[in-house]
């Protein structure tokens, strides 16, 4: 498994319509690296696999011989390891970094610490694609926390509002929040 690729793909919009499908072009294997990082990975599965307490379970990697990876058309066992990489990876469909953080002066940023597009007034984008680089995990936990922490920015931008509407504002029963101008001031700073 390549926990962090260091290959990076694109969008591209199919047209003017924005009910039509962007077309995504994933760009796998274009960091040599990736490659590198999983034929390792089954170079290291292949002589587990033959150890003596796998022999003993009748452990072994899977059979690729009607495969189009067939061990015997690779003198080569790195083209053998390449063939079944190309072949048989798979995504595990957690895409992020579509939408990266960082500073303005970033030319793949899209959104800043606070979450806030460039150059955009009133729009934040809140999900895995702000994530510069991939979580080694899933993606779950790490965007879960983007949405609290987006939750708090925003309410904290709002805050004056609040205070100065307190009076028509009903009590949240699921979550108690400071409102007060130094809790305000403090979660600026963050």
């Amino acid at each position: 498994m390549l926990s962090r690729p260091l290959s990076t793909g694109w969008l591209e919009l199919a047209s003017k319509n924005p009910h039509d499908h962007i077309r995504i072009h994933p760009n796998y294997f274009d960091n040599p690296k990736d490659m590198m990082v999983l034929i390792e990975g089954l170079k290291f599965a292949d002589a587990l696999a033959n150890t003596t307490a796998m022999r003993n379970i009748n452990a072994t990697l899977l059979d690729y011989s009607r495969s189009a990876c067939r061990a015997s058309n690779f003198p080569n066992k790195d083209d053998f390891y390449t063939c079944l990489v190309r072949h048989y990876t798979q995504t595990i469909y957690h895409p992020c970094g579509t939408a990266k953080m960082g500073p303005v002066t970033d030319p793949m940023a899209v959104v800043d610490r606070f979450l806030r597009v460039h150059h955009i007034g009133g729009l934040r984008v809140v999900d895995a694609s702000i994530f510069p680089v991939i979580t080694t995990g899933n993606t779950n936990v790490p965007t879960i926390a983007t949405g609290e922490k987006a939750a708090d920015l925003v309410k904290a931008a709002y805050a004056a509002d609040l205070r100065a509407h307190a009076d028509t504002l009903r009590e949240c029963k699921t979550l108690h929040t400071d409102y007060s101008a130094k809790a305000m001031e403090e979660s600026q700073a963050v």
